[in-house]
């Protein structure tokens, strides 16, 4: 099963950090005038064993200049005012993978272990 939730992302120039589902998608995005938001609708799994992430969005108006490692993923119009909310997301970090016995062991014991 899957379902699609909405979200509210901050349009003052600071990011937003959403729990999110492998594999989501956002399926629509819109300024709502009433609450002057910006706002996405996310597809998600209801899988239980899907396993979340953290993915960040920050919302930049059209002429503002953006870091170049943000990726595009939806726009937003005002339907009022001649403006345009651009949704970015900041790309995946590696996730790195430390053994489980590296962690057991003190700095000491790794280093007699590998000596």
């Amino acid at each position: 099963m899957k379902v699609i939730h909405k979200f509210k992302l901050a349009s003052n120039g600071s990011s937003t950090e959403l729990k999110l589902k492998h594999g989501y998608k956002i399926v629509h995005s819109e300024y709502v005038l009433v609450e002057k938001a910006v706002y996405i609708w996310v597809e998600q799994t209801l899988a239980i064993t899907v396993k979340d992430k953290d993915v960040v969005f920050q919302v930049v108006r059209s002429g503002d200049p953006v870091v170049d490692d943000l990726v595009h993923v939806a726009t937003a119009v005002d339907g009022i005012a001649p403006e345009a909310y651009h949704i970015f997301k900041q790309p995946e970090s590696e996730v790195r993978s430390i053994p489980i016995d590296y962690l057991s062991h003190s700095k000491f014991e790794r280093e007699q272990r590998s000596a």
